[in-house]
């Protein structure tokens, strides 16, 4: 997750990521709310049924 996120600083045209069910912990949220601060294009994120913990809720909902 740390290294695909990436992409989503540079993406244009995605506007809808489903992400669910992908075992996504504090790390990976950390590291995509990073990448998610610089889209601009992202409307829809779903990432129900993850592991992520209060550190990474929080590192999103600052990025969202």
């Amino acid at each position: 997750m740390l290294f695909r996120s990436q992409a989503l600083k540079t993406n244009k045209t995605l506007t809808t990521l489903d992400l669910r069910y992908n075992k996504i912990g504090g790390a990976g949220a950390t590291s995509l709310s990073k990448s998610l601060k610089l889209n601009t294009t992202l409307t829809a994120l779903d990432l129900s049924f993850n592991w992520i913990c209060d550190k990474g809720v929080a590192s999103l909902s600052e990025s969202l």
